[in-house]
């Protein structure tokens, strides 16, 4: 599923009993954050069989987690610049109607406080295991769930006003005796404010060996998002052409000359970085990063073959889901078993292939690893800080007031007075006048060529491999810092990623970060 849902194209994930490991988590991807029910892996609590993954590049201010008391019920309260919407995942069992009754509780007793039905909007989505002829195929009459089992969800139904957004003749489930039904439903709230778009079932983007279809919702809900430039492979780049069209660019646009000005040093730094950033994008010389980087490892051409003739069958196959022994069928699930069979050779073959390369320091990575406390980062995130204002204690609630709690906590104002007793040192040395050609390229060798870059996005490697293109211009660019006395502002910003630190009893003051 996490190869086929691309975080580029998808905002949320809403899934129904998912896979949980050893440990009682799911498995994302770092470019996702988990949201689990309310009393997940607590003592004594049952299996979780709700879950939705949210995408990391939506703002953790745009959206808070509703405590809703149920291992079967996740949900969400997304806030939009004028209107919010509070989005349920909800899975109910065959057999009782407990996840329901949690629901119901909490919408009567603490919604309230987060949403405002005059203004604001509610989805309830998931499997909730109800047959009845509102929205089951006339032929499913024999699956009409039980007065006592359908009564509960109805009355839910009428006292919110909850219309159904997924159409009509919309089959969800496929049997193993090849009947479609519909356990699976969306319903959205009635009301002047519709955010929906669209909603449909997409039999294309459905994981082998399952049976239950995947339903798209389209909504309209402007959020704020951290976005992401596209990353390209500079372990596969012309470098030959790169050298070659970078010369051509300075020659023309930024010749290699002396800085007389702190204009003409501001000038030069940014003709510089523009005229790298632009040879670095042309597709020509620098690829994209390929594969996706949201894929697993052992994804390959092969298996990318056959998602592709996967998905035309079953969309096919759903089109003629009312045929009975439609050829469609027959092929999408011969098509299903056979991509199964691959992953499981290709993950088989990847980790053979891993362990007969593997060398001493991965085996010191490992083991590292295996040795650690288990954590679960995908579902981490910056509690609400303790702080002191003026003598009276407050929350910082937003990740604006976080991030400013954090940058005080790691660099403190200077003291208004100082405590360094007079002292009288001796007269400087002259210092260097300017950095020779040899020293710059010394310097250069001893970066790291694949570490993640500033906020300029120009990786060291460029540096290493393009060391004889631009040591004219970094050292007139280094001798106008020593002479004028300069320095470019953009050098001074970094990107500063704050870490727990481990064995806290607590994670709600600056000082444990």
């Amino acid at each position: 599923m996490l190869n086929t849902a691309c975080p580029e194209d998808w905002d949320m994930l809403a899934i129904q009993e998912p896979y949980l490991n050893h440990l009682g988590n799911t498995k994302a991807s770092s470019h996702w954050r988990v949201v689990y029910p309310r009393d997940h892996c607590c003592n004594g609590s049952s299996c979780s069989r709700s879950v939705i993954l949210i995408n990391a590049n939506i703002s953790t201010d745009t959206y808070l987690i509703l405590p809703v008391c149920s291992m079967d019920i996740t949900a969400i309260c997304l806030m939009g610049n004028f209107e919010n919407l509070a989005v349920f995942n909800v899975y109910n069992n065959c057999t009782h109607n407990k996840a329901l009754t949690a629901l119901s509780s909490f919408l009567s007793s603490s919604l309230h406080t987060f949403y405002s039905p005059a203004t604001d909007h509610m989805v309830w989505m998931g499997d909730f295991n109800r047959h009845h002829p509102l929205w089951e195929l006339p032929d499913n009459h024999h699956l009409n769930s039980s007065e006592d089992n359908i009564w509960p969800l109805l009355k839910l139904l009428k006292d919110h006003d909850m219309d159904l957004a997924l159409p009509l003749e919309m089959p969800t489930l496929q049997t193993t005796a090849g009947w479609w039904t519909r356990p699976d439903n969306v319903w959205r709230m009635l009301g002047e404010f519709d955010p929906l778009i669209s909603c449909t079932v997409s039999p294309s983007l459905c994981p082998p060996i399952t049976d239950h279809l995947p339903i798209v919702m389209e909504l309209e809900l402007p959020l704020h998002r951290a976005m992401l430039p596209p990353s390209r492979d500079f372990r596969l780049a012309n470098w030959d052409k790169f050298n070659k069209v970078l010369t051509e660019k300075l020659t023309l646009c930024s010749p290699a000359k002396l800085i007389a000005t702190e204009a003409e040093f501001k000038g030069k730094v940014n003709n510089l970085m523009a005229i790298i950033l632009e040879v670095s994008n042309t597709d020509e010389i620098v690829l994209m990063k390929m594969p996706c980087p949201f894929s697993k490892h052992w994804w390959n051409k092969d298996l990318e073959r056959l998602k592709a003739q996967r998905r035309h069958a079953n969309n096919l196959a759903y089109r003629f889901w009312d045929i009975e022994d439609h050829l469609a069928r027959a092929k999408a699930a011969c098509l299903s078993k056979d991509m199964a069979d691959c992953i499981k050779r290709s993950r088989e073959e990847h980790w053979t292939n891993w362990l007969e390369e593997i060398d001493a320091w991965q085996i010191y990575i490992t083991n590292k690893y295996a040795i650690w406390e288990p954590l679960d980062l995908s579902c981490n995130r910056v509690p609400k800080l303790k702080t002191m204002t003026q003598g009276v204690p407050e929350l910082a609630v937003n990740n604006a007031n976080k991030a400013g709690i954090l940058a005080e906590s790691f660099f403190p104002l200077p003291p208004q007075s100082t405590s360094t007793p007079p002292t009288t040192y001796p007269k400087p040395l002259l210092g260097i006048k300017f950095f020779t050609h040899m020293r710059i390229h010394a310097t250069i060798r001893k970066l790291p060529p694949f570490k993640a870059p500033g906020p300029d996005r120009v990786p060291n490697v460029v540096l290493k491999r393009c060391s004889n293109t631009l040591v004219d211009h970094l050292h007139y660019i280094f001798r106008a810092v020593m002479e004028l006395e300069v320095y470019h502002k953009e050098w001074l910003v970094s990107t500063m990623l704050v870490l727990c630190k481990p064995g806290r009893p607590a994670y709600n003051v600056a000082k444990a970060y």
